[in-house]
């Protein structure tokens, strides 16, 4: 590897990219994705393009004010070295939460970098091998207006393009009666073959209450409920685990991996949510995902497949990609960059690319339409 990937320059934009409609997740609505976009570059003109969801919080300022200048002048081949400085310099300051984010969108970057230098997938270069690997889908949030059978029929047309594993966000409805008739209902349309995930978005307040409405959704062909409580409440979980004759995930968005590794050594779910642009880039995953496998506990992956199928093929953190449908009203993130997954989905399945790193490379233009902020630390900031 003859480049030294001197980190000599990072900038950063927080992008606001309005949605065709409101999302009602129960405990909350949404009208915009609130998005943190990161790109490194280096002295040898190598350039590491990043995007997460940053939930409105200010992660870009965090990232250029407390993380980048420490990484100036630095290798990006020498990311272990960087993440032990950084926990040095930042011994008064918790390693999660914003500055967690911050830090593992800069470390996908330098994995990024270093498989660009000797212009392998990043995949690749994490040991992987070529496959095709399942899709789960991201269709099941409500349209405005839309009535159950219509909701039934958008979900089968899903199924019918050869996906097995869909995501219906399950939270804002008031009348659980509402929700198990669109299940029928695409049961009826569907059949028994594709599986569905149901997200209740830390929604729920106990498990008792919640007896009767898992009885029912028994029956219609649950792969897995998720992130019915916050992630810290393991007792919670442990004891929905043991009540619930349906799977249980938890983990979307978690900063710290201890809170991950809790419920796994806890026995507290039967699968784990871990996501790379918030748990400490790949090498969280990574440590995640190990441990999961070493306790039986399945491992899902949360959006952003463009970093995540690097972790899947390259060292099976997961057994299927989570993503979003371009063609919905629910998730734009694709308007900030060169979209490269659409070409290698068939028959709800995703094959690996080919494009040296993560393949990511940002719409200079759009970005600059979605921000409002954006900041340079390094050479010419």
């Amino acid at each position: 590897m003859a480049a030294s990937l001197t980190i000599d320059r990072i900038e950063a934009w927080a992008c606001r990219v309005p949605l065709g409609q409101v999302l009602d997740f129960g405990r909350f609505t949404m009208d915009a994705r609130h998005h943190v976009v990161v790109r490194v570059h280096t002295s040898d003109g190598l350039v590491s393009d990043c995007i997460s969801q940053s939930r409105g919080v200010p992660i870009d300022r965090v990232l250029l004010e407390t993380l980048a200048p420490r990484l100036i002048g630095r290798s990006a081949l020498a990311a272990e070295g960087i993440s032990r400085d950084l926990a040095d310099a930042l011994a008064a300051t918790d390693r999660d939460g914003a500055v967690g984010r911050a830090w593992s969108l800069l470390e996908i970057a330098l994995h990024d970098l270093r498989a660009q230098a000797v212009g392998w997938p990043l995949w690749q270069l994490l040991g992987g091998w070529p496959r095709r690997v399942p899709i789960q889908i991201i269709e099941g949030y409500a349209l405005v207006g839309e009535s159950s059978d219509a909701f039934a029929e958008r979900l089968a047309a899903r199924a019918a393009e050869g996906y097995r594993l869909i995501k219906v966000e399950a939270a804002h409805y008031d009348d659980p009666g509402e929700l198990l008739a669109r299940l029928a209902a695409f049961r009826r349309l569907a059949g028994d073959g594709p599986e569905l995930v149901l997200d209740f978005v830390w929604a729920w307040k106990d498990v008792k209450s919640k007896r009767r409405l898992l009885d029912a959704l028994s029956e219609f062909g649950i792969a897995w409920i998720e992130d019915a409580f916050d992630r810290t409440a393991v007792s919670r979980y442990r004891e929905l685990r043991e009540a619930s004759p349906i799977a249980v995930g938890c983990g979307d968005e978690a900063t710290r991996q201890a809170d991950l590794i809790a419920l796994v050594q806890s026995a507290a779910v039967d699968v784990i949510r871990a996501d790379a642009t918030t748990v400490g880039g790949i090498t969280g995953v990574r440590r995640v995902a190990e441990t999961a496998a070493a306790h039986g506990i399945r491992a899902s992956l949360h959006e952003h497949p463009e970093v995540h199928e690097h972790c899947v093929f390259g060292f099976g953190a997961s057994d299927h990609v989570e993503l979003f449908p371009q063609d919905r009203p629910f998730d734009v993130v694709h308007k900030l960059w060169h979209e490269t997954l659409s070409a290698r989905i068939h028959d709800g399945g995703l094959e690996p690319g080919a494009l040296p790193g993560t393949g990511i490379r940002l719409d200079d233009d759009a970005v600059r339409r979605y921000a409002i902020r954006h900041d340079v630390v390094g050479r010419a900031a």
